[in-house]
């Protein structure tokens, strides 16, 4: 009996337990449940505070997205603003020589003659098979006195000449092909051979000039031979060019400019004749 009732009595202190853990038990799974939402929530929302916060400083760097295109820009401008200021440079300077052609022609014609000469003598002293890695500067220089002393003066005036030739002969301003053939044709009989002779001359008269022993009428002597030789066979090898050269001379390039066309297409052929003038006496020049 009296275990019975010691029994019932454990029974209702059980029941009455877990009557009393029952809302405990619901109250601490609310709890939980509301903690867990607010965790969720926090936790669900960290990511974009975070993005927030890494995106900030790159918005406010936005604006570095258009350095690059911006530097690219100014890089572009001052590469423009360079080409327009070289290209202005050159045109200063060619309207510069333009003017000084019209205003002091024969000084300008006498240097760019004179610049030219040297130029050709130099590439045929490279293009000469006994080139030795050194220049000969004083040859050159003689080649420049010549262009400076006489072929751009006398250019000068020859070219004044030929301007004049056809009203003089009567050809009128209407035949300007028949002009234009008068002008090359007295070009290439008259000045041509008096410039080869002086070229080939001179050239010859100065070789060695002060360190061999020739006299002065071994050196006549020597340069008259010289131009024997070598005068038919240049003059013939230059109406290969001379000719189809003069036909823009003559028909398109202005007066005052024509010593510098004809000086620019002379770098080759006195670069040729240079390689003539200054070889040994062995045979005519190669054509």
């Amino acid at each position: 009996m009296n275990v019975m009732m010691m029994q019932r009595v454990a029974l209702m202190r059980s029941v009455g337990f877990v009557s009393g853990a029952l809302p405990r038990t619901s109250a601490a799974m609310s709890s939980a449940r509301t903690q867990l939402r607010s965790g969720v929530q926090r936790w669900s929302g960290a990511p974009c505070v975070a993005a927030r916060k890494v995106l900030r400083p790159l918005h406010a760097a936005a604006p570095l997205k258009a350095a690059p295109r911006r530097a690219a820009s100014a890089l572009s401008m001052s590469s423009a603003s360079l080409a327009a200021g070289t290209g202005g440079a050159l045109l200063s300077a060619w309207r510069w020589y333009s003017a000084s052609m019209v205003t002091n022609p024969i000084t300008t014609k006498a240097i760019t003659s004179a610049v030219l000469l040297l130029v050709s003598d130099l590439l045929a002293q490279r293009l000469s098979s006994d080139f030795r890695g050194r220049f000969d500067w004083a040859r050159s220089l003689k080649q420049s006195v010549l262009g400076l002393v006489l072929l751009g003066p006398l250019g000068h005036f020859w070219f004044n000449v030929l301007e004049r030739a056809p009203a003089v002969v009567g050809i009128s301003a209407q035949l300007s092909s028949v002009a234009t053939a008068l002008k090359i044709a007295m070009d290439q009989l008259l000045m041509s051979p008096v410039i080869n002779s002086v070229l080939f001359f001179y050239t010859e008269f100065l070789r060695g000039f002060g360190s061999d022993a020739r006299s002065l009428s071994q050196r006549t002597e020597e340069s008259s031979a010289k131009v024997r030789e070598n005068l038919a066979p240049s003059v013939v090898a230059g109406w290969k060019l001379w000719p189809i050269a003069h036909l823009l001379t003559f028909a398109v390039v202005p007066l005052h400019l024509r010593i510098l066309y004809v000086n620019v297409v002379s770098v080759g052929w006195l670069t040729f004749l240079s390689l003539s003038a200054n070889r040994v006496r062995t045979g005519a020049v190669p054509a």
